[in-house]
């Protein structure tokens, strides 16, 4: 099936909006990484290889780490509004956390080891691509993200 031009768009919460807070073997939250695994897959099955995420903490790397899953190998245009991530990405400061025992370069912890090194481990596989845009500014696919996470986000209410 030949690639599609529309794109996938996803941004969510991050944890301590979420019921389960940061606790990712919660039911709720495995159910939650199910279902976005599914509509990845899903998508991708329908043609789709535009994947947008906001890359924050909580839903946006749920929704990478199952973007980043596909089998298949692929060229990844990963885009989001954190120039902290895009940066660590890119730039490979990530990979020296790791290399360093997550420890960054200013001698503080890294925050979320677990999460960059799944994120780190998945981006292997494909061919990526980083790109920064300004949050909440004239970027259409980033604003239609916004939106989609806050409707997606009143059905986890506390």
């Amino acid at each position: 099936m030949p690639a599609r031009q529309e794109s996938c768009c996803f941004t969510g919460h991050r944890p301590a909006k979420l019921p389960w807070g940061y606790n990712e073997s919660d039911p709720r939250c495995v159910k939650l990484k199910e279902r976005i695994a599914d509509a990845v897959l899903l998508a991708y099955q329908e043609g789709y290889r535009h994947f947008l995420c906001g890359m924050a903490q909580g839903c946006d790397l749920y929704f990478c780490e199952a973007v980043l899953a596909l089998r298949e190998p692929c060229v990844v245009e990963l885009y989001s509004d954190s120039k902290y991530v895009i940066d660590a990405l890119e730039k490979g400061w990530a990979w020296g956390w790791k290399r360093r025992g997550w420890v960054k370069a200013d001698k503080k912890p890294a925050l979320n080891p677990d999460l960059w090194d799944t994120l780190l481990g998945l981006t292997r596989q494909h061919e990526m691509h980083y790109h920064w845009v300004k949050g909440h500014e004239a970027n259409e696919k980033n604003n239609r993200c916004d939106e989609q996470a806050v409707l997606e986000s009143r059905k986890f209410k506390r």
